[in-house]
């Protein structure tokens, strides 16, 4: 009933807060690395689009963890940067 939407909302809003509170500091933490990975790569291939470095970069990690790169895509084809 009206009492367990209310719980729900609250507990809903709760963990939005704290998805956003970790989001941000892995953000913090990580986004200057990932800065640096992508220049590093930009610089490595002058030529390439960025959803050509992106898929590198992909397959690179796929490689590393024994993921499928087919199974992978790019942020940006789901919607990410």
């Amino acid at each position: 009933g009206f009492a367990s939407n209310l719980a729900l909302d609250a507990l809903s809003d709760r963990l939005a807060g704290t998805t956003e509170r970790a989001i941000t500091a892995v953000v913090e933490r990580r986004g200057p690395a990932v800065a640096r990975a992508a220049e590093r790569l930009q610089a490595a291939h002058p030529g390439w689009s960025p959803s050509e470095i992106s898929r590198h970069a992909i397959a690179k990690v796929a490689l590393s963890s024994r993921i499928a790169p087919e199974r992978m895509r790019p942020a940006a084809a789901i919607g990410g940067a």
